[in-house]
């Protein structure tokens, strides 16, 4: 969910211009040493939040950011395969800020549910952008939308089959990354059929030029066990990017191997999908 969100990102003009932000380097005056800094524009406007409903500054854990040291940042990469991804450095920095952000955001339900004890462990985690996020493991399960607005500020138009995800069909993937929906689908309200509908139209305007620059767009299903660089991945729900839409064709991108070109029709989508969201990203990033 987290490297569908950031390919979503990294894959349009506006999107990549916001990430240009994410990073800063600097030197510790001290010692020389370089030290990263990961923001999240997202959790600044979740801080704003839990001061206005009345959460104390001083007791809030969140943080808009993270810092790590160029020999902390070597120890996490010691972690790459088994815990963080492979490859990219500011991909693994991403990874490690914003495991700790959603470790810290966690700190933060009781004090939410202080100030205000009718929400609901949903409405919580809704506002908090957390959800998916376990005391034991606060990377690996989520929801695309939460890193995207961590990390961009933006809110996402989300479809989301709540009430039908028990009953998905489960898309097997071949070893060449290919996927395929077996079994039934959803049979979708006109209104559903609608919404995903104008999603998909947005989408595929901004291709009209060739590439997407004003919106980012993933979309969830629900796969089968599968091999991946030799690691076993569980099956269970699982996030890509839709890169374009061409006519009747939904083009996506899987992040266990993002150069994979992966081909659904819009009706495969729409009857396997348990959720598919859409950032607007306008050009000034507000």
């Amino acid at each position: 969910y987290l490297l569908a969100g950031l390919n979503a990102l990294a894959g349009t003009e506006n999107g990549r211009e916001a990430l240009k932000e994410t990073i800063t380097v600097s030197k510790d005056p001290q010692t020389g040493e370089t030290i990263y800094t990961v923001h999240f524009p997202g959790a600044a406007k979740i801080r704003e939040e839990l001061i206005k409903q009345g959460v104390p500054e001083d007791q809030i854990d969140i943080k808009d950011s993270y810092t790590y040291t160029e020999a902390e940042l070597r120890e996490k990469a010691k972690l790459a395969g088994p815990k963080y991804s492979t490859g990219d450095k500011d991909v693994l920095l991403v990874e490690a800020a914003y495991e700790d952000l959603r470790a810290d955001a966690r700190e933060d339900i009781e004090d939410l549910r202080k100030v205000n004890p009718k929400l609901t462990d949903k409405q919580i985690e809704e506002q908090l952008h957390i959800a998916g996020a376990t005391e034991d493991d606060t990377l690996s399960g989520g929801f695309a939308y939460d890193p995207i607005f961590m990390l961009t500020g933006l809110d996402s138009e989300v479809y989301m089959n709540n009430d039908k995800v028990d009953n998905a069909p489960v898309c097997s993937v071949d070893s060449d990354m290919n996927m395929t929906v077996t079994g039934g689908g959803y049979n979708l309200s006109l209104v559903e059929n609608m919404k995903i509908d104008s999603m998909f139209n947005r989408i595929e305007q901004d291709c009209r030029d060739g590439k997407l620059d004003n919106c980012a767009m993933t979309v969830g299903f629900t796969v089968s066990t599968q091999t991946v660089n030799g690691k076993v991945i569980p099956g269970g729900g699982h996030a890509l990017t839709i890169t374009k839409i061409e006519g009747d064709n939904v083009y996506m991108r899987n992040p266990w191997n993002p150069e994979k070109e992966i081909v659904m029709t819009r009706d495969e989508v729409k009857r396997a999908a348990t959720k598919i969201t859409l950032t607007p990203l306008p050009a000034d990033g507000n």
